[in-house]
């Protein structure tokens, strides 16, 4: 079976740090009962911003199980492109979509959540299968990685302790200090097997991503639902949604075109013919735009030519706009080719500089895909060598191209620019300067 393609989230809703998606590519193997709790209570291990690396949250959420009963009247493409980009990571390699109920992604934290069908024990098994192992504990909750080596076991953070940090090594099975601890550059992948849920966390800092999820689901920290009433809002409204991308109206970009809202909420309802469309906002009093301002806003982010019945309302500190899509036309994704729509893509890129090899590497941390031709890197306001279309054709989430800054001045600027397609339109969309020292690239 051929995984999916990429293809473009919707930029209506900022996105960071999303890493490549594939998911649903494997047999399943297993029958049996699913320990995974009721969507409400999945929701609530959520952590708040406090506890995370970011003080931005955005959510890609998703009612897998129910748009897959309407898989056959999505448009080809569809269905694949919704998994893939709600599941970051390799679920792929050990999950199959089937198996998968709903997905929480927390796009910043580079962390997603899959409540699935399937026991722990059941899941331990599709883990081993798939060339994991249990690595470490914390608290009762095992870590599992691709990381040979012997399992210590972390405590996670209580009122006895004073101990911030939550992932405070006790014990080990080697008895070995403390303060050899591996560190979280060398744990590409962590994955935690908990109540029929699987929680990833992708890159260096995964495990710590994956604890802080365990210290909400045990109520010791923060949670987003309980403490971000923009957030909490805008889920109490759209919880009888399938398809969720949910955060700030902005992130990412460079121009905030709705002053006043504090979050913005792009869901749908799949039905087997009409799929329903809101987006939904919350604005501080006596702010944000009128009405028809946030209607103009949704529909400049939508096909047009595909959605119908648009239609605003306000309710409080509420804006609406609804609408509806014929579901054999519909994709929350750009339909084709990554061209499509007029705006800048919403992207994270991430610099990495090495300036012993005298290089930069740009990569695409997550938010949208776009067609390559699209960008070009300028250093010290120059062309540079190397271009996004000479190693890809769709700069998507987890790709990432190499330039070289031999002989730049430190100081210079490193410029991403989008053009559209038509040439008429240009803008930076992301921007570094070269480090002079090692400790600016911190």
């Amino acid at each position: 079976m051929r995984c999916p393609s990429r293809r473009e989230i919707l930029a209506g809703v900022g996105s960071v740090g999303a890493t490549a998606a594939l998911a649903g590519c494997l047999d399943d193997g297993f029958d049996g009962p699913s320990d995974a709790p009721p969507a409400s209570e999945f929701r609530s291990w959520l952590p708040a911003p406090s506890a995370s690396r970011s003080d931005a949250i955005t959510l890609y959420d998703a009612d897998v199980a129910a748009v897959g009963e309407h898989r056959d009247a999505l448009p080809a493409s569809t269905f694949g492109n919704l998994v893939e980009t709600v599941l970051t990571g390799r679920f792929g390699q050990y999950l199959a979509t089937e198996h998968v109920e709903e997905v929480v992604q927390m796009v910043q934290e580079r962390v997603v959540l899959v409540r699935t069908d399937r026991s722990d024990d059941q899941l331990t098994a599709a883990l081993t299968d798939a060339g994991l192992s249990e690595v470490a504990t914390y608290g009762d909750v095992p870590l599992y990685s691709r990381r040979d080596g012997p399992a210590p076991t972390t405590q996670m953070p209580t009122d006895e302790t004073d101990d911030d940090d939550p992932s405070t090594e006790v014990m080990t099975t080697t008895g070995e200090d403390p303060s050899t601890r591996m560190s979280s550059r060398e744990w590409p992948e962590t994955v935690a097997v908990v109540d029929g849920v699987l929680v990833q966390g992708a890159g260096e800092p995964g495990r710590d991503s994956v604890e802080t999820v365990l210290d909400a689901r045990a109520g010791a920290t923060d949670r987003l639902l309980e403490v971000s009433d923009p957030h909490a809002t805008l889920y109490d409204r759209v919880d009888e949604s399938h398809i969720r991308a949910v955060g700030p109206p902005v992130v990412g970009a460079t121009q905030n075109h709705l002053p006043g809202v504090t979050a913005l909420a792009f869901t749908w309802t799949v039905g087997a013919e009409q799929t329903e469309f809101a987006a939904v906002s919350t604005v501080r009093d006596g702010e944000g735009p009128t009405a028809e301002q946030f209607s103009s806003f949704v529909r400049s982010k939508l096909p047009t030519d595909r959605y119908a019945g648009f239609e605003p309302t306000v309710d409080g500190s509420v804006r609406t706009v609804t609408a509806s899509v014929d579901t054999g036309r519909f994709a929350p994704f750009s339909n084709g080719s990554p061209d499509d729509g007029d705006g800048a893509p919403v992207i994270e890129f991430e610099f990495d500089y090495d300036m012993d090899a005298g290089t930069v590497t740009i990569a695409n941390g997550g938010g949208g895909s776009v067609a390559a031709a699209r960008l070009h890197v300028n250093v010290a306001e120059s062309r540079a060598d190397t271009q996004f279309a000479d190693e890809h054709e769709t700069f998507a989430a987890g790709d990432a191209i190499t330039v070289d800054i031999s002989g730049v001045e430190r100081g210079a600027a490193v410029q991403v620019i989008w053009t559209s397609a038509d040439g008429d339109a240009a803008q930076i969309v992301a921007e570094s300067v070269v480090p002079s020292s090692a400790s600016d690239r911190e």
